[in-house]
This record gives C-alpha cells, sequence and structure tokens, in this order.
C-alpha cells in the first residue's frame, strides 16, 4: 500500500505568512551573463516584501481527487482589489485592509505536464496598493503552501530547491511521485537556459513517458516563454532513492522568471514514511544571504530524536564554509562544499544560526513522522526557504 501523510499540523500557511512579513526587498547582488559563480552584496533600505504584480504556476500535487484544492490567501494594509487572472478568465477579490481573502483556483490551473510550455501562468495584482499572496496546494500526497514572491523580486538565475522522488519498492512496483519544479515568464521572449541536476521527462499529460530520458542530467537546454505562460519539469521514475532530486538543477533567463521547487510525496529523510507533498517559490541568487536563524517545528517532550530538522544549504562560491552557532556547542563549521551552486543536506535540532562569509541558500524541511525511530510524531514533511537576516524588515 502507498503511504500518505496524516496532515500532523501539517498547515504551514501561517509559517509562511509570517516568513513573508519578515522579507523585505532585498539587497542586490552582482549578476553576469550566466548564472553567477561570484555574488556580492549592495545594500538597500528595507522595505516590505510586497508587491502589486504577482506570477507563478503550482507544481502538480498528485491527480485530481475528491478533496483536492488549491487555494491563494491575499491580504493588504489598505482597501483595495485584486484580480486573479489565468487562460482568459478574470476573478475580482475585494480585499479589507489588513484583512485575508481567499479564492480557490480551478484545478485545471495546476500544472499537469512534464517539459511542455502551456498558456497557465496565475496572474495575480492590484491596480493600487501593495498585496501579499499566499498559496496552499491540499491533494491525495498532502500539502503544504508557499508564499508567492511579487515580480519585482524576481531575477535571473536560481538554483532550485527541492527534495528526491519518493522511492518505496514494494515487489518491483515503485510509485511515480517525482520530484519538480515550474518557471512563469511575465515578458514575451523569455529565453530560459536550464541545467538539470537529475534525468527529466517530456509528458503532455503526468504521468506519461515515465521512464523516457528527454533531459539529460548535466546537459543544457533551453526554452522559450511568452509573457503569462510556463513549464513545469518532473523527474523521470525512480530506480534508487537518492539520484532523483531537482535540487541544484540551475537556471538562467535573458529576463527575469519565478521558479516554484516541489516534490510530489517524499519522505524526509527518503527510508521514512509518511510521504508528502512539498513545495516553495524559490528566490533568485542575488537574494541569497550571508547570515540565517532557524528554529525546528515543536514537537511533543516525549519524541526524543523528533525535535530535528533537515536544512539544505546551496552554495555561492568553490569550497564555501559555512558555520553553524547555537546555544549547546557554540560556534563550529557546519559543512565545506565543493563547487560553486553545491548541495548539503544536514539534520539539525534547536535553534540555530548560520553563516558565511559569501552568500548562500538556506531551506528547512520538516522530517516525516515516522523519524527516527518509526514512531508517529507530529507532523509530516514540508518545505519553507528561510528568510536571511539582511532581508529582515523592520515592520
Amino acid at each position: 500500500m502507498k503511504f500518505n501523510g496524516k496532515n500532523i499540523m501539517k498547515n504551514t500557511l501561517a509559517l509562511f505568512v509570517i516568513l513573508a512579513l519578515m522579507i523585505a526587498t532585498p539587497q542586490a547582488f552582482a549578476q553576469s551573463t550566466r548564472i553567477a559563480t561570484t555574488i556580492t552584496t549592495q545594500e538597500r533600505d528595507p522595505t516590505f516584501a510586497l508587491g502589486r504584480d504577482f506570477w507563478f504556476a503550482p507544481a502538480q500535487n498528485g491527480t485530481d481527487e475528491p478533496g483536492k484544492y488549491i487555494r491563494l490567501y491575499i491580504t493588504s494594509p489598505d482597501n483595495t482589489m485584486a484580480y486573479v487572472e489565468s487562460q482568459g478568465i478574470t476573478k475580482n477579490i475585494p480585499i479589507p485592509s489588513y484583512g485575508v481573502a481567499t479564492f480557490t483556483l480551478p484545478l485545471d490551473w495546476e500544472m499537469k505536464s512534464s517539459g511542455i510550455v502551456e498558456n497557465k501562468g496565475i496572474h495575480v495584482y492590484s491596480n493600487d496598493a501593495d498585496i501579499e499572496v499566499n498559496l496552499l496546494a491540499n491533494g491525495p500526497d498532502g500539502s503544504d503552501g508557499t508564499y508567492c514572491i511579487p515580480a519585482v523580486e524576481w531575477g535571473t538565475d536560481y538554483v532550485v530547491a527541492s527534495y528526491e522522488s519518493l522511492y518505496e519498492n514494494f515487489g518491483g512496483y515503485v510509485y511515480d511521485e517525482p520530484s519538480e519544479f515550474t518557471i512563469t515568464a511575465n515578458r514575451d521572449s523569455t529565453v530560459v537556459q536550464i541545467t538539470p541536476s537529475t534525468d527529466l521527462r517530456q509528458a503532455n499529460v503526468f504521468p506519461d513517458n515515465d521512464s523516457t530520458v528527454h533531459y539529460p542530467t548535466g546537459q543544457q537546454f533551453s526554452v522559450t516563454l511568452n509573457r503569462g505562460q510556463c513549464v513545469q519539469f518532473q523527474a523521470v521514475i525512480p530506480k534508487d532513492a537518492d539520484n532523483y532530486d531537482v535540487t541544484g538543477t540551475t537556471i538562467h533567463s535573458n529576463y527575469p522568471v519565478g521558479v516554484i521547487g516541489a516534490s510530489m510525496c517524499p519522505n524526509i529523510p527518503n527510508n521514512f514514511p509518511y510521504c508528502e507533498y512539498i513545495t516553495d517559490m524559490i528566490p533568485p541568487t542575488r537574494l541569497w544571504g550571508e547570515t540565517y536563524y532557524a528554529v525546528n517545528y515543536a514537537q511533543p517532550q516525549d519524541m526524543t530524536g523528533h525535535d530535528v530538522a533537515m536544512y539544505l544549504m546551496i552554495s555561492s562560491v568553490p569550497n564555501q564554509v559555512i558555520h553553524r552557532y547555537d546555544y549547546e556547542t557554540g560556534d563550529h563549521v557546519e559543512a565545506i562544499l565543493g563547487p560553486a551552486f553545491d548541495k548539503y543536506f544536514i539534520e539539525e535540532s534547536g535553534p540555530n544560526k548560520f553563516y558565511s562569509t559569501a552568500p548562500f541558500l538556506l531551506v528547512e524541511y520538516m522530517n516525516s513522522e515516522s523519524y527516527p525511530e518509526n514512531v508517529d510524531g507530529n507532523g509530516n514533511p514540508s518545505e519553507v526557504v528561510i528568510p536571511a537576516q539582511e532581508n529582515f524588515a523592520k515592520t
């Protein structure tokens, strides 16, 4: 049988709202004509991480079954009218000052192909006020959410953060729950260059061509998007638990784009059930910082060993040294990574400070509830990009 999440303390939308309010209009990082291998900081005055123009494409959360929904939560400091638009349909959403309005997206607005350019970009905007947009996707494989990055904060260089595809081999049968990501454009003639970190499929509809490699690992290819177009890429069906993760895929474009990372139903770590859908919108490399603070998800006091979280670090320079400080063990070297944009996963407990002399990306994951001793605790897999201290705001 397939293991599905129990959705215990799983609706992490509140966490994403808090983190989104912490993020400011970020300091800018220098970029080259290709994905930057040297990222330097330039100070800017922080402001809200709000915007008036948002574009995104939700990554696929399983198949369409009863109870599945994709919902937007929109708020603003001002009374305003927000508009949600896709595929020729526009919905008016009134937003009261500091209130929250919701809108449930039609399920056919979700991406369900791989490697196919579609006109499914979702556009959320206001003509007269700043808004904040959050997305929650609930489906047969559980739920996760993300704050949406306004288009004004997009960049042209990204490294995808996701997690491994599910690999549970029952008598030779392997479930198809791929690691995946989406890219959305808001300008015509946007040329996107992609170097995948794992083999990707091409399919008009999931799960077609699940084992056919159309985009091989490490071989750069390009795709052209016009305004409102988007594309999803999914890993081929896995043959093991360790080599089917789109994390580390690099993206470079001539115009800024929006990127969402996801995995349809991973175990975290990969041999501990129960699996659950994870997703988050990924910041461009220019928003990476040098200092991060993070704390783990709450667990019952008697659940020894459950008070740990999985962390992902992605470097910006070769041989980058990342430190961690916590109140029990003090300051020490956490990791020394390899080439630029190398990835490193590690589990840690308690509140932590992570820092380096060069920018890096930090992502936190909630572990499966059975980790580490196959006794169920609270929670199931989820993903959240941690905002850097350099992007904190005072309001």
